[in-house]
């Protein structure tokens, strides 16, 4: 009776949290609600169905018994490429109908030119392959390793990358990387390794991929779902330059620079994967294919996810966790929005994970030889090969070993922040070897150089110097105690010798990729330190305050300084608040709260995105599947073995969930001083309640009832500070996976993979600071995890109402997934592609009239600029960086306006600092105050920066409009706006009430 009462409680709890989170979900991002009542492309979905059914049944045999069975079809890699032609030219047929733009040009010249273009990105994009995987390929057979077909590809493709950058590297260090020198060094490459290339052209372009009889009818949902991702993706980045902050700044710029010098920038960390993209221009002087070697990172990855799911689940529920992966709207939006490196980055560390489980797996097949041959044991020549090795050191496991280290360096050289990586891959191995203890040493050393280096520094995080110093003795006291117990109780020669010789390798491994930067660096600093080795010796402008305050001192004289000290400066801003970049521009994804609270909240912000602007929250979207499915599964089997504490924790979890989603609440809009009370909470839970909202207004009720003990526990998590955060993160996050590990104790293969996971996200909780894509292979796990417990209650026929209501969730996110997608590039747009994108596709837009269409104003500033090379500019907020010749030489970049922020505060007037920016070199100010309108700090403190910033250029005689699109009211203006039925006059300048804040302002710094 008590078993079925508490089954009961459980089933119900669970219910009860699934529609909770996913109502919290939907007040949080309401534009899905908008995808599907503002959908405009219903024809386009039921003729894509109708084209899709035509092309199944024309690739296949007649149906057979009244059933489709798969083995029947034939459908290889060319047969894929002309689908996705067929259908690109269909949906752009659709789209380009609905905004009218064959009415300016005929139909069949615009969709050649676009097919042609299409087809030139897919040939380019695959043509790379074949290069870099010939070059692993030729690579792995001279190593003779024995793999199967599927790992080859993967490891080939990877390895091949990496030996592709070095030979660019090498090219670019002496500035040599050029299409003369790197195209034949290409060529000869592909002709030795032409028996490899073939058997894949073959593999990949002729041969039947539905020859597998276990593939059903459900296989092909999911398939075709992702090949129309694919396909609007790569539509997508057919445009003449990237459009995103992060890839116009860094990620695509850095390969443009490096295209147009055919040398190495210098001064910023090592960027391994944007090098590989610079191939896009040297080869084939394409924006579009540069982007794509961003895009094709994400479909790399898909295989690598594919064939690490299967080791752990079905090949259906292995395709279903790539295709809900690659339909996230974070991923959509880094696959066509923002073309950054994060995706190549997880299909190195994917290829690294499968890398790893080989290894153990090797291993512990070794161990288990020798344990069923007790005699060997007694006999170490028995056991030795021809060369007198033993045999517990195989070739094999020497070289995996040396190719994780590889792989793990050019990792780190793709962003530093894979350190997690590097320390997670050397605690899985150390786990294999010595289970918990080799974790504790290895995870210990891992916390010990965080603190030592004070990595947490530069996601914002901030401890004192007494919490570092105990963490730093603790993790290192920690290190010795676990080493003297292996010494001790565990020794074993042979393996003690194994993983000495394991970790030698891997290291190896690592400075053979990422040695090459070091020495780069070296050369150019000629100095030992971090900063040096791994940043080299800057080109970047900067500002030296100290050298700007001694020549303004000797630029005026002390009479003019006396006069100018009696008049009034202008500066009113008070800016009296500690600036800090991480604060502004880091911070904002983890939260704002102290203490322990942050990182209870953390899970709650990273999927509810409260800390986010709301126009930009689905961007960084990674659906409600973590937290609405994940604790349901753990709990559902915890419960099969102890069903009270399943339900009682099912309680903490939901009362934790409730205090934690109206804290993020209040802690982001209302009690910005942190006095959180009674009247505060209900202030918020009134201001937050929906008489449409029934589940709202119920909760509302328990939380005002509850609002003393939130208080209270608002107050006792945010004075725990220090070690209690260190302690509270590690401990949280090892009982989570050590659950999961007991609970699947049967897989042997889990206690792998949540090692590394529990290792990966405790750090990624202390350096990451809520940014998602800094761990993304941790999440990736994370989504496994979810059909590892839904397979194992399928299989154990156990809860099968939660196995209901979680599969009907996963269906509706793939409902607003599909929907979503369409949308994800423009929130405020039912169309595919914008207007003058489409244009260019067709061929009737160039360069600069696809830059003029965006703003006219931006052509005359990339003009203004570029008739001025040696001219330094001070930039603020705007992407027109992109556009700026030489522009890691000559911009100051300065979005989270620190360096304005010194600059005003050690000033007397606005002309000081323009005389201060001119006399350091700046002459031009080019800026955007788009940036002030997403600021969500508590106390905004970017918003009163920017006010600051805004008096600063308003009336100074110091600097000289150049052009600007910023609209302000101006009863003598020429132009003419119309808002809310009101018409305006308007001027484009700097002063007056402002109607629209454009986005760009050019100021010429004038003596």
């Amino acid at each position: 009776m008590l078993k079925k009462i508490t089954n009961y409680v459980f089933i119900s709890l669970g219910i009860f949290w699934i529609i909770f989170v996913l109502n919290e979900y939907f007040l949080q991002h309401p534009l899905y609600w908008k995808f599907i009542s503002n959908f405009a492309y219903w024809d386009l979905l039921i003729l894509f169905l109708i084209f899709t059914g035509i092309f199944l049944l024309f690739f296949s045999e007649l149906v057979v018994k009244n059933k489709i069975e798969f083995k029947n079809l034939r459908i290889s890699g060319w047969t894929i490429v002309l689908y996705l032609h067929l259908l690109a030219g269909l949906i752009f047929t659709i789209y380009a109908r609905k905004v009218n733009i064959f009415s300016e040009m005929s139909y069949f010249p615009a969709i050649l030119n676009f097919e042609l273009k299409f087809l030139g990105l897919i040939s380019a994009l695959y043509l790379i392959t074949l290069i870099v995987f010939g070059i692993g390929s030729m690579i792995l057979n001279l190593l003779k390793m024995h793999l199967d077909k599927g790992k080859k590809i993967l490891y080939s493709i990877s390895i091949g990358i990496c030996v592709f950058v070095f030979i660019m590297f090498l090219l670019g260090s002496f500035g040599l990387l050029k299409l003369p020198i790197l195209a034949p060094l290409l060529v000869l490459m592909l002709l030795l390794s032409f028996k490899n290339i073939k058997s894949f052209i073959k593999l990949t372009l002729f041969t039947n991929l539905f020859q597998d009889k276990t593939l059903g009818l459900k296989t092909m949902l999911p398939l075709l779902l992702l090949v129309f991702v694919f396909c609007l993706n790569l539509m997508n980045i057919i445009r003449p330059f990237p459009i995103g902050w992060d890839d116009m700044g860094i990620y695509m710029n850095i390969p443009k620079i490096i295209g147009q010098t055919g040398e190495l920038v210098q001064g910023i960390n090592a960027y391994n994967w944007s090098l590989f993209m610079s191939s896009g221009f040297i080869l084939f002087n394409s924006t579009e294919v540069a982007m794509g070697l961003s895009l094709i990172g994400g479909i790399f990855s898909l295989g690598a996810i594919y064939k690490l799911a299967r080791k752990y689940v079905s090949k259906f529920s292995s395709l279903f966790l790539v295709t809900i992966f690659y339909t996230l709207p974070s991923i959509v939006f880094q696959s066509r929005m923002d073309m950054k490196v994060d995706l190549g980055l997880l299909f190195v560390s994917a290829v690294i994970l499968l890398l790893i489980f080989d290894f153990i797996e090797l291993f512990r097949n070794k161990q288990n030889d020798i344990k069923t041959k007790p005699a060997e044991k007694k006999d170490k020549k028995k056991r030795q090969s021809k060369g007198g090795k033993d045999k517990l050191i195989s070739k094999q496991a020497i070289l995996l070993a040396l190719l994780i280290g590889v792989l793990a360096g050019f990792a780190f050289g793709i962003k530093y922040t894979s350190f997690i990586l590097l320390v997670a891959v050397f605690a899985t191995v150390a786990f294999s070897f010595y289970r918990i203890w080799g974790l504790i040493i290895v995870g210990s050393i891992g916390i010990f150089f965080t603190f030592m280096f004070e990595l947490f520094s530069y996601s914002g995080v901030e401890f004192s110097e007494k919490t570092i110093l105990f963490t730093k003795i603790i993790s290192l006291a920690l290190s010795v105690i676990a080493l003297l117990v292996v010494i001790v109780k565990k020794f074993q020669t042979t393996k003690v010798k194994h993983l000495a010789i394991t970790f030698f390798l891997i290291t190896c491994g690592i400075f053979i990729s990422f040695g090459p930067w070091v020495v780069k660096n070296y050369i150019e600093t000629k100095e030992i330190s971090v900063e040096g080795l791994l940043y080299g010796e800057s080109q970047r402008p900067t500002f030296d305050f100290t050298e700007a305050d001694q020549k303004y001192d000797e630029y005026v004289n002390e009479q003019v300084k006396e006069d100018e000290s009696k008049k009034e400066s202008g500066l009113t801003q008070k800016l009296n608040f500690k600036s800090s970049g991480q604060y502004e521009t880091v911070t904002i994804y983890s939260g704002y709260e102290e203490g322990i609270l942050r990182y209870l909240s953390l899970p709650y912000d990273v999927v509810m995105n409260t800390n986010n602007h709301p126009r930009l929250t689905a961007l960084f979207d990674i659906s409600y599947l973590l937290l609405a499915i994940l604790p349901v599964l753990v709990l559902a089997v915890l419960k099969d073995k102890y069903p009270q504490l399943a339900v009682g924790l099912f309680l903490v979890l939901i009362i934790g969930f409730l205090f934690i989603s109206y804290i993020s609440v209040i802690g982001r809009d209302t009690c910005i001083e942190k006095s959180i009370d009674t009247q505060c909470i209900q202030q918020v839970v009134s201001q937050y309640s929906n008489d449409s909202n029934s589940i709202l207004r119920f909760v509302n009720y328990i939380v005002i009832l509850a609002a003393p003990l939130l208080t209270l526990l608002y107050k006792l998590f945010s004075s725990l500070t220090g070690i209690f955060i260190i302690f509270f993160v590690f401990s949280s996050i090892g009982i989570f996976f050590l659950l999961i590990t007991k609970l699947l104790s049967k897989n042997r293969k889990i206690q792998s993979i949540s090692v590394f996971s529990a290792v990966y996200l405790s750090l990624w909780l202390i350096l990451g600071n809520g940014l998602y894509w800094y761990g993304m292979i941790g999440f990736v796990i994370l989504f496994l995890m979810i059909f590892v417990l839904q397979s194992k209650l399928q299989r154990d026929n156990r809860n099968p109402v939660i196995t209901f209501i979680v599969k009907l969730s996963v269906f509706l996110w793939v409902v607003l997934a599909s929907f979503s997608m369409f949308l994800v590039k423009d929130r405020e747009s039912t169309h595919l592609f914008r207007p003058y994108n489409a244009r260019y596709m067709i061929g009737q837009y160039k360069f600069d009239d696809v830059l003029g269409e965006i703003s006219p104003h931006f052509v005359e500033a990339k003009n203004e600029l570029n008739s001025n090379p040696d001219a330094l500019v001070y930039r603020v907020g705007t992407m027109l960086t992109y556009f700026i010749d030489d522009n890691y030489k000559r911009v100051l970049k300065d979005n989270d306006l620190q360096v304005f922020h010194r600059l005003y505060k050690s000033s007397r007037s606005k002309e000081e600092i323009a005389t201060k920016m001119y006399l350091e070199g700046y002459r031009y100010i080019l800026a955007s105050f788009g940036g002030m309108n997403l600021d969500v700090t508590e106390g905004k403190t970017l918003t009163k920066k920017f006010k600051a910033f805004e008096e600063f250029i308003s009336n100074n005689p110091k600097l000289e409009l150049v052009t600007t699109d910023r609209l302000v009211i101006d009863e003598t203006g020429e132009y003419e706006l119309e808002i809310n039925g009101k018409v305006y006059k308007v001027s484009k300048k700097i002063e007056g009430e402002v109607i629209n804040p454009g986005d760009v302002i050019l100021l010429k710094i004038i003596e």
